[in-house]
C-alpha cells in the first residue's frame, strides 16, 4: 500500500486537503435512510474511501461487495474497513470500474485537482470533458449488468461519475428484482440528461419504488433557473449532480 497521510473525521480515515471529509459528510446524510440488516446483500459501485461500506457493515449486513478503480481510494477503503477486510465471506473488495462495456480494461480519466480522487470516470460525457481530464490510467472493468445478475444485491449504491447514465439508458431504468433499496447519483452531462431523467426515467423507477431522499448538488447561484418538476427540484445556477434514494414499494 502507498504511504498515505491520514487524519480521523467522524470515525473515518481521510486524506487531508482532499474532498474526503465532504464525501464522508455526504454519505452520512445521503445513506442514513437505508434499511440494512443481517439479511442484506450490499453492492457499492463507486466505493470512494469506504464511507458507505463501513455504514453497511456497522448495520450488520450479510455481505458487502465494494468496487473502486482508483488506487488511492482503494487503499483508503482497505484502511477504513481494516476491521472487516479479513472476513472474506462477508466483505469483498474489487479494484475495478463498472460500466456497460464488456471490455476487461478501460481508460480512467481524472482531472488534476484536489478533487481528482472522487471525480474520475470511465465514461466522460464529451470531448471537452476528456480534454479537461489530464490524468489517464488503464483500469480493470466489469460489466455492471453481469455483476448485478451474479451478486443479486438487495441494496445497491451507484455513484460511478457518469457511467450510470449509460446504464439507465441501456436498461431503460428497469431495476433488477433483487434490489429493495437503490441509491443513485446522477452526474451532469452535456445532453440534457437531467431533464430526460426527470421526465422519463424517474417516473418509471417510481412505478415500483418510493423516492425516500432527493438532494440536488448545485454550484454558484445565478439567475439561470433549472426546474425538474417530477423530482421537485428548482435550482438557480448550476446543477452538477442529483443524489437519490429509492425503496421498493410493498
Amino acid at each position: 500500500m502507498e504511504q498515505l497521510q491520514i487524519e480521523k473525521y467522524k470515525g473515518f480515515y481521510c486524506r487531508p486537503n482532499t474532498s474526503d471529509k465532504k464525501m464522508v459528510k455526504e454519505s452520512l446524510a445521503n445513506y442514513a435512510k437505508f434499511n440494512i440488516d443481517h439479511n442484506s446483500i450490499v453492492v457499492d459501485f463507486g466505493g470512494n474511501i469506504g464511507a458507505f461500506g463501513k455504514m453497511a457493515l456497522e448495520a450488520n449486513c450479510k455481505q458487502l461487495h465494494i468496487f473502486e478503480p482508483e488506487t488511492s481510494n482503494f487503499n483508503m477503503i482497505t484502511l477504513n474497513l481494516l476491521d472487516y477486510n479479513r472476513v472474506e465471506e462477508k466483505v469483498k473488495f474489487y479494484q475495478t470500474a463498472v460500466s456497460t462495456s464488456d471490455k476487461p480494461e478501460l481508460i480512467f480519466y481524472q482531472n488534476n485537482s484536489g478533487n481528482k480522487d472522487c471525480s474520475g470516470t470511465v465514461a466522460p460525457s464529451s470531448k471537452r470533458s476528456i480534454a479537461a481530464r489530464k490524468i489517464r490510467t488503464v483500469v480493470a472493468n466489469k460489466n455492471i449488468n453481469e455483476v448485478i445478475a451474479e451478486l443479486k444485491p438487495t441494496h445497491l449504491k451507484i455513484d460511478i461519475e457518469g457511467a450510470e447514465i449509460d446504464w439507465i439508458k441501456q436498461t431503460e431504468a428497469n431495476i433488477p428484482d433483487s434490489v429493495q433499496e437503490l441509491a443513485l447519483e446522477i452526474h451532469k452531462d452535456n445532453t440534457g440528461f437531467f431533464e430526460e431523467f426527470d421526465s422519463i426515467w424517474y417516473p418509471k423507477i417510481c412505478e415500483k419504488f418510493e423516492p425516500i431522499f432527493i438532494h440536488p448538488n448545485s454550484g454558484f447561484k445565478d439567475e439561470n433557473k433549472i426546474t425538474l418538476p417530477n423530482m421537485g427540484i428548482e435550482v438557480y445556477g448550476s446543477l452538477f449532480g442529483i443524489d437519490l434514494l429509492f425503496r421498493r414499494k410493498i
